[in-house]
């Protein structure tokens, strides 16, 4: 059951490919680090 999001933005001319698989690594570790947090066991 989902109960939350999260959401990164910003302009799109500081995005580059390289920028944009970082931020993706980096929002997925917060995210399974907020699940766990709030009780997630994988």
């Amino acid at each position: 059951k989902v109960i939350g999001a999260i959401s990164v933005s910003g302009p799109a001319s500081r995005l580059t490919r390289k920028r944009s698989i970082e931020i993706g690594s980096q929002a997925s570790a917060a995210a399974l680090e907020i699940s766990k947090r709030m009780g997630y066991r994988p």
